[in-house]
């Protein structure tokens, strides 16, 4: 993203006091698979990459560059921290700010919180409410106390059940790599006008569906064009959290879970 006057200093002391604030940014996974909170982390340290007054052909190629090595980092999830974060001066006082963050400890909602709580640190610190009184390892304990109980036990009997009938996922054409080979993806984007999205979800709700089921079903349609099989099963990713604490919605981790979604477009 880029900032017109943006204050590195100020922007690199509110990522600081955010990496304070939510204790699975200072999370690391130990060689036994467990994850482990840091009590204390070192001074995470910002690069300034000035580009001012490179011309553009250089301008885009060192910019190319910087995106494809934080693109296609992989982090040691046993060494802090585990995310990037770099700033790149450009012409007319803009400044690109770069951050990489290893998604295995944050999901979707957890961003818009981090974000969110990143804005309010570098605007106005001064207002930020105290941390959440909650700990991701507090909802972890609470997860496990959970899945002792009836609702659990009655919940994975059904999947259990309902995973023998599913379909196996859609088989779809790949390429052959060979083992050494490491697979570099891209990102494709197109945009709706703003009256085609009006008019998308209108007639969705219409019909009483929601929109998010609607773009669900337009997936799996582009699913069964390359699948071989029109009936296939997808992993759909969701938020999951438990209300296990008033403070729950605060707090920053990996929460996320999948439902499996059977999908017949042979119809």
């Amino acid at each position: 993203m880029d900032s017109a006057a943006l204050d590195i200093d100020r922007f690199a002391a509110a990522w600081r006091a955010l990496i304070d604030r939510h204790d699975m940014l200072r999370a690391v996974v130990t060689e036994g698979g467990e994850q482990q909170i840091l009590p204390q982390t070192p001074p995470f340290e910002t690069p300034v990459l000035d580009l001012s007054d490179a011309d553009e052909a250089e301008r885009e190629t060192a910019l190319g560059t910087l995106r494809d090595s934080m693109s296609h980092r992989v982090f040691d999830l046993t060494r802090w921290p585990q995310f990037d974060l770099r700033f790149t001066r450009l012409p007319d006082e803009v400044t690109r700010i770069h951050i990489g963050i290893d998604g295995w400890c944050l999901d979707g909602w957890s961003y818009q919180i981090m974000f969110r709580d990143l804005g309010r640190l570098y605007g106005s610190p001064g207002t930020m409410p105290p941390p959440p009184d909650l700990q991701y390892r507090d909802y972890v304990l609470a997860l496990r106390a959970f899945q002792d109980g009836p609702r659990y036990a009655r919940d994975l009997d059904y999947w259990l059940a309902r995973a023998v009938a599913l379909p196996p996922g859609p088989a779809l054409p790949v390429v052959t790599q060979s083992p050494s080979d490491k697979p570099v993806f891209k990102r494709l984007e197109d945009r709706l006008t703003a009256d085609d999205w009006q008019a998308f979800r209108h007639r969705a709700q219409a019909r009483n569906l929601t929109v998010s089921n609607c773009l669900l079903a337009v997936y799996c349609e582009v699913i069964a064009l390359w699948a071989e099989e029109p009936r296939f099963t997808l992993t759909v990713p969701r938020f999951n959290r438990l209300d296990a604490h008033p403070a729950i919605h605060e707090v920053i981790g990996q929460f996320s879970s999948f439902t499996l979604l059977e999908a017949d477009c042979s119809v």
